[in-house]
């Protein structure tokens, strides 16, 4: 048995998602009232509608939980890895984003 591999497109995607997570709960702990700003990336779909379009994308790199984010970011590993040896990194990057707006 061995595990995919872990670099390129995919680990770039973790390093962000981990990186917004922490940076999240350090301005929740230490600057709460930067840390509320976060929440303007969250997907509301009213806002989204009201010109806020942004949000489309950034509420792919929010998390609400350790559980949450550790489960997402293992599942993109494991699936996503082997999507990318087989497509690469382009081809990988494209489906992703598609995939997070049309979601």
């Amino acid at each position: 048995m061995s595990f995919p591999p872990f670099y390129g497109a995919v680990k770039t995607l973790v390093l962000i998602n981990v990186g917004v997570y922490f940076l999240g709960l350090l301005l929740e702990a230490f600057a709460p009232r930067l840390g509320m700003y976060l929440g303007y990336a969250a997907l509301v779909p009213a806002e989204v509608l009201h010109g806020y379009l942004y949000q489309v994308v950034t509420y792919a790199f929010l998390h609400s939980g350790f559980f949450h984010i550790f489960f997402n970011m293992l599942a993109l590993w494991m699936f996503g890895a082997q999507l990318e040896q087989g497509w690469g990194k382009r081809l990988f990057y494209e489906f992703y984003f598609f995939s997070v707006v049309g979601a």
